[in-house]
Parts: C-alpha cells; structure tokens; sequence
C-alpha cells in the first residue's frame, strides 16, 4: 500500500493535510499487470489479492473480473464466475472493449454449470464480437451436442474446419 498526502480545504477556509492510503501504485495497471504475472507463473493465491486490490478502485474492471472468474472456474465455483464475468461484459461493452475472452469464460461457466443452452448462447455472443473465430466455433458446435442436437452443431464445426483445417480436424471427427 502506499500513501499519499492530500491538501484540503475546509468551508472556514482552513488547509489542513489529510493522509489516503490506495490499495496499489499510481494506476490499476500496475496491480494488474503484477497479478497477471503472478499467474502466469502458476501463483493464483498471490495473484488474487492484487486483482481484489484493482477491483476495490475499479469493481467493474473487465480484465480483473475476467482474472477472478478464470480462477472460480479452476475452483468449481461456476455460479460466481459467471457473475463475474456477466458484470465483466456489462463493463467492457460500455467502455467499447473486447469482449471476446469474456464471452468465452462465460460460456465455459454455463457448461460447467451443465446450462448447455446458456452455453451456446455465450458462444454466439463471442463469435458475434470474433467473426469465424475458431475456438467460437468449436464451441458452440460442442455445446450444440451437449444439448443433444448433431444437426444444429454440424454447421458451426463444418465452419471451423473451413476456416481452421488443423484447429477442428479432431472435433469435427466427433460428429
């Protein structure tokens, strides 16, 4: 934590220094950026402290909420991702970020619930923001035979093996 002093004023006139402590460095950047690296080397328990730390400042930080729900995943808490990541999508639309990579957590929540209908629409929904991405691909044609419907997951993995020969040769093998 650092600390910062800051000059106010008060109605009467008087200055007086008042001390606030912020949770991180100057931006949440740089909290991110260490939280990021923390697990990229495989470090999760410190990884997450950093991104409560950015979400204290920004709760609607996409990147953070995205890093937190990724980890409730690996953790079996698929209701909380979800809503992590469903408050993740509402930031990063209206900030007019990506918001491929959320979708597709999003969708991985939904099947990890089992809500393989939930599932598919999440991956429309990051194929709509990645036209002909082939892991959107992939995905909504697996969530389409979760649900038990060949015909309607033919055509998303037909595609993907169009567009991504050595991506979906294994997968399309399924069908």
């Amino acid at each position: 934590m650092t600390s910062q002093s800051l000059r106010v004023s008060s109605h009467t006139g008087l200055t007086r220094t008042a001390r606030c402590r912020r949770p991180y460095g100057p931006i949440p950047d740089e909290a991110l950026a260490k939280a990021s690296a923390h697990d990229a080397a495989g470090d999760h328990a410190q990884a997450r402290p950093l991104y409560d730390e950015v979400l204290a400042a920004d709760p609607n930080h996409p990147m953070a909420l995205l890093r937190v729900a990724e980890q409730e995943l690996v953790q079996g808490r698929a209701d909380d991702a979800a809503g992590h990541i469903e408050r993740a999508l509402n930031a990063a639309m209206g900030r007019g970020q990506s918001t491929r990579d959320l979708w597709f957590v999003l969708g991985r929540a939904h099947m990890a619930r089992g809500d393989w209908q939930a599932a598919e629409r999440a991956f429309t929904g990051m194929l709509d923001a990645s036209p002909g991405d082939g892991a959107a691909l992939l995905s909504l044609g697996w969530a389409a035979l979760a649900t038990g419907d060949p015909i309607r997951a033919e055509s998303p993995l037909r595609e993907a093996v169009a567009r991504h020969r050595l991506l979906a040769w294994a997968d399309l093998a399924v069908v």
